[in-house]
């Protein structure tokens, strides 16, 4: 329920500010990517995706993907809050204290704070399995994914040459793991620009593809959504003379 009768117009750099009360056994989960797991801990939660630029542990925020929805789980009921909204913003979650039945739980609070953006939010209630179905129609259900994208799949930074796949792969197979796919991220590029490889370091990379996929594993390349702004790069000149690239406020 509302804290002070619905959501506050300003507070501090916020444009607008909703505090909510939920039940004393609720648990908090969502808001995208987290480091600390999928159940939400007491404290605060960027909205903002970002690169962490290099390692990151349990704690550390925000990630990549972050997402204004908020499933909240009680044993009166599940709801999922989802902020059409997509500003820089901040989640402030407390949970509560279940007491002995002495009717003087701490109930748990929920705070959300958006810097701008329209005041404009979802409340869905309900089982779990109702929540997520409705929220589904309100978004439209993901695409069904290829079997294979279902498996065990291999993925990180590093894959420094065709060699190190085939290793990693050959070690699966030698211990009789199964594996379903291999990602490789963008150091296999040239020069770390997008849609190129690095020919000295995977010099065919339709053929790797091709036998790996003979002993069932596909090969996943990254498609990386930033250019290299470098002169002389075929993708970044071809985007400056369409003026396809996106530009600040100073139309930078």
């Amino acid at each position: 329920s509302p804290i002070g009768g619905g959501p506050v117009r300003g507070g501090g750099t916020a444009r607008w500010t909703l505090r909510t009360e939920v039940p004393a056994d609720a648990r908090f989960f969502g808001l995208g990517g987290r480091s600390s797991g999928p159940r939400l801990r007491d404290g605060v939660h960027r909205l903002w995706n970002t690169d962490p630029r290099g390692p990151f542990g349990p704690g550390d925020d925000p990630l990549y993907i972050t997402m204004p929805v908020l499933l909240v789980v009680a044993d009166a009921g599940t709801h999922l809050a989802f902020h059409d909204n997509s500003w820089d913003g901040r989640v402030t979650l407390r949970e509560g204290e279940e007491g002995a039945g002495s009717g003087h739980d701490r109930v748990g609070v929920c705070e959300v704070r958006m810097e701008g953006g329209p005041l404009r939010c979802w409340v869905i209630v309900g089982k779990p399995s109702r929540v997520l179905s409705r929220w589904a129609k309100l978004t439209g259900a993901p695409a069904v994914p290829p079997a294979w994208a279902l498996g065990p799949q291999h993925a990180r930074w590093g894959f420094g040459s065709e060699a190190e796949v085939r290793r990693i792969v050959a070690g699966y197979r030698e211990r009789e793991l199964p594996l379903s796919a291999l990602h490789l991220d963008i150091d296999h590029y040239d020069g770390h620009r997008v849609f190129t490889v690095d020919r000295e370091r995977f010099p065919a990379l339709p053929r790797l593809a091709r036998e790996l996929r003979e002993q069932g594993v596909r090969l996943v390349s990254i498609v990386d959504t930033a250019v290299k702004a470098e002169h002389g790069f075929g993708v970044y000149d071809s985007g400056v003379a369409a003026d396809a690239f996106v530009r600040d406020g100073r139309g930078r």
